[in-house]
């Protein structure tokens, strides 16, 4: 028994030394796990209003910038999102994103796209812009819906600008505008294109000549769309001025209105375009939209495709609330794809920024 005693007490000590070692290592590995990453960062969120006394109405803006603070579920109507209100904002000289939606949008049916840029590092403001949202729709297919959107744009810039929390934290070398649909269109115009109304006229014969089916689905082509776009071609001027300085960059996501850009109208076009196709998009069909214009593009640009983006699809998931009410955009169906579409549309975002910001 003495014999193995020194044994046993050598066996206790190594099992109490594997066992210490154990501990302290899941004590590390858990200390490491909570121990706060710090280029990880929560999505602040505020509303903002600018006031236009002249005319007699306002800008309204969603406003998601980085931050520590934790998050907490914001509804606003239909929609529902993860985000710390009114945060203290973090870091300083950040790029900005001017997010400008579809016809069909407001200032927060991007919020998903947002939200996770906001956590990757960038500013994001988002305006609802007056006569072309998903409560108004009355500047569509005319020029005055263009105009009015670029404007609106160059107000957020000056807004950010004039902003005492804000001004000081954005980068005024890193300011890119990511449009969708009319937005996308719009992003192009400020970065130096013109529009050119040639190619409209031999548009709905082309579309025609694809099919009955398709023809009967475009956008354009309708008997009352068609009118107004023929309005909307003989108002264009080659007066009229969009471009905006500031701009640094520009993401258009389904651009409307290809049939408007054509070599000559883009050729002032010098800042870095992400042109993204909207694979599923039934209304501003790729080969006659975005394709058209990539094809126009003559410098400085990259083009990529998002699988099952569509002008449904690339709206942000809804509030449960909705799910009856607006099927044919809150189905839960939909989320998973929505939620496979953001991630697509956040990861080439982000990708060409980086290239654009190392030049």
């Amino acid at each position: 028994m003495k014999f193995f005693l020194p044994y046993l007490k050598k066996k206790r000590y190594i099992i109490f030394i594997l066992t210490f070692c154990i501990l302290s290592t899941l004590t590390f590995l858990t200390f490491k796990a909570i121990k706060p990453n710090k280029n990880f960062f929560y999505a602040g969120f505020q509303t903002e209003s600018l006031y236009l006394p002249n005319e007699q109405s306002k800008i309204d803006f969603a406003i998601f910038y980085p931050t520590k603070q934790h998050p907490q579920v914001i509804n606003y109507n239909c929609w529902s999102f993860l985000a710390a209100h009114n945060a203290k904002p973090l870091g300083k000289k950040l790029p900005t994103i001017i997010l400008s939606h579809a016809s069909s949008g407001s200032r927060f049916s991007l919020h998903h796209i947002a939200i996770e840029l906001a956590q990757k590092g960038f500013i994001v403001i988002a305006p609802t812009h007056k006569g072309d949202n998903c409560d108004d729709l009355s500047l569509m297919f005319s020029l005055e819906q263009l105009t009015s959107k670029a404007k609106e744009i160059s107000l957020t810039i000056n807004f950010l600008f004039r902003n005492k929390q804000f001004r000081p934290l954005i980068d005024t070398k890193k300011i890119t505008i990511l449009g969708v649909g009319s937005g996308g269109t719009v992003a192009l115009l400020l970065a130096g294109a013109k529009l050119d109304p040639y190619e409209w006229k031999n548009y709905c014969t082309k579309i025609n000549k694809l099919s009955t089916k398709i023809s009967q689905r475009d956008l354009y082509c309708s008997p009352w769309s068609q009118s107004k776009m023929n309005t909307f071609a003989e108002s264009i001027s080659t007066k009229t001025k969009f471009f905006n300085p500031y701009i640094s960059s520009v993401i258009s996501i389904a651009p409307m209105y290809g049939m408007f850009f054509s070599k000559q109208s883009l050729q002032l076009v010098e800042h870095p375009v992400l042109l993204l196709e909207a694979s599923d998009d039934i209304f501003n069909l790729p080969h006659f939209h975005s394709k058209h214009i990539a094809k126009n593009l003559q410098k400085n640009y990259l083009v990529s495709s998002i699988s099952k983006a569509s002008t449904i699809t690339l709206t942000a998931p809804c509030s449960e609330n909705f799910e009856h009410t607006l099927p044919e955009l809150c189905s839960k169906k939909l989320t998973p794809i929505k939620k496979t579409v953001q991630k697509q549309v956040v990861k080439e975002v982000e990708s060409f920024l980086q290239k654009v910001y190392k030049k």
